[in-house]
């Protein structure tokens, strides 16, 4: 996030007076790009059929873009707001700072859709939002590296034990912390009594706090950084993932799924896909539900179908043909906007 040094709190607090989005930081840091002189040399040399912006608080390139008359795309990850409401602890909840942005991040979230020809969104809960400002823009567009990690169902038949996964990108973020503190703390040690010798647990990412690296030992592993995923994962048997906030689309679920694996998610972890459980995955909505779905898991049968079911559902939403035709759909639709104004 930009933070304004002294010389520039000044011009910073004329263009907030202008759009009380830019209190934002992160967006101003994008205002001023649009303003700085090699930028504007360079999209003068270029001269962009299209602009394609990432995240909601990248929104003034998208009203640089529409002032000059170039179709704008916006590729949304995940509902700003909502994104950094979840990820501050209930004390911070109650400092009305972070009411003031969380309401500038939610006028720059506006800003990014109306300014923009289209909307690229994952699927997420928030989406209906995007309907309301702009019924007609607004495409669902997967995540592009799924394609990529498609694979055969992921079984291997009389292994013991099975090793579960929990892929957490970094332990900044809240929420991955949450469900990582959640299956040290609280699922792990009770599958583990539950059924001594069958599992083994797997912690992925980094910069874990300490306290609960030291909870981790012979049976829950914490992994840290793991530079091969490819390796790793092909030695893995089950995915878990109790992560209960966030709305957005959790790729390191998808990712899962999309491998052909059997996973252990909460309803939120869904998305807006139709996703089934016993069918596709298996749903658990509290510590004692995950303790019962992985616990089940023992069965090879289970594992096998539940396998099968990603994989055919990953098959239908995740490959490169349809991810190509949703684009296309996406890069249509803001050219025939820009032509239609130029009308």
């Amino acid at each position: 996030t930009f933070m304004p040094s002294a010389r520039d709190t000044a011009q910073w607090a004329r263009v907030v007076l202008n759009d009380w989005a830019l209190l934002d930081g992160a967006a101003y840091v994008f205002r001023q790009l649009v303003h700085d002189k090699d930028f504007l040399r360079h999209v003068e040399a270029f001269k962009p059929e299209i602009i394609v912006h990432f995240c909601s608080y990248s929104w003034p390139v998208a009203q640089f873009a529409k002032e000059r008359g170039i179709p704008a795309v916006f590729r949304s990850h995940n509902y700003e707001p909502s994104f950094f409401w979840e990820e501050q602890e209930k004390t911070a909840q109650w400092n009305p700072f972070n009411w003031i942005r969380y309401a500038a991040k939610e006028r720059g979230e506006k800003n990014a859709v109306r300014y923009t020809s289209s909307v690229a969104t994952i699927p997420f809960a928030d989406v209906w939002r995007y309907r309301q400002w702009k019924p007609d823009a607004i495409f669902p567009l997967a995540l592009t590296y799924l394609p990529q990690s498609l694979r055969a169902p992921h079984v291997h038949e009389g292994k013991k034990p099975l090793d579960v996964f929990y892929l957490g990108a970094s332990y900044r973020v809240s929420f991955h912390l949450r469900g990582a503190a959640m299956l040290i703390e609280d699922i792990a040690p009770r599958v583990l009594a539950r059924a001594p010798g069958v599992f083994r647990f797997h912690i992925c990412g980094a910069k874990l706090p300490q306290y609960l690296v030291e909870k981790c030992g012979e049976n829950i592993i914490y992994e840290g950084y793991v530079p091969d995923l490819e390796k790793f994962l092909d030695g893995m048997d089950i995915g878990a993932f109790p992560v209960f906030t966030g709305k957005v689309m959790k790729g390191k679920v998808f990712e899962s799924l999309a491998r052909g694996f059997p996973i252990v998610i909460p309803r939120v972890c869904m998305a807006e896909y139709a996703l089934a459980h016993e069918r596709e995955v298996l749903l658990a909505e509290s510590i004692d539900e995950f303790v019962e779905q992985i616990v089940s898991l023992e069965n090879e049968g289970k594992r096998a179908a539940l396998a099968r079911g990603a994989t055919e559902f990953a098959g239908e939403h995740f490959t490169k043909e349809r991810l190509m035709t949703a684009l296309d759909t996406v890069l249509g639709a803001s050219l025939r906007e820009a032509k239609e104004e130029k009308r």
